[in-house]
């Protein structure tokens, strides 16, 4: 065998281990992606939960903002209702009454809806 034919060996050696490398990063390349793509997988579905969440608590914060003021509204008539009628009839204390109700009103709004 001659010192060429041994280098050429030595070549096909150095390219066959080359190969195997490249081959080796490749697999390692294709195993990273697939854990990339499980992860990204994964926050798209949690993604997808905090989006239906949010939804859902949407529409009970606007049910239950709705029925609060449907209640406070209410319950305004019926005290401006009941001023009338202390209106009506004429007694001062009843006036008093009346006015005192409607700053108690007034201060109950403004705790339950502060800016």
């Amino acid at each position: 065998m001659s010192w060429s034919g041994h280098s050429s060996q030595v070549a096909n050696r150095a390219d066959l281990s080359g190969v195997a490398y490249a081959d080796l990063l490749e697999q390692q390349n294709q195993d990273r992606i697939q854990a990339l793509s499980g992860k990204v997988g994964a926050m798209k579905e949690l993604a997808i939960q905090i989006n239906e969440e949010v939804i859902t608590q949407n529409r009970f914060l606007d049910q239950d903002l709705s029925d609060s003021m449907g209640r406070t509204v209410e319950q305004l008539r019926n005290s401006m209702r009941k001023l009338e009628q202390l209106v009506r009839s004429g007694s001062s204390y009843a006036l008093c009454y009346g006015v005192l109700g409607i700053v108690g009103v007034l201060f109950l709004l403004h705790w339950l809806f502060p800016r």
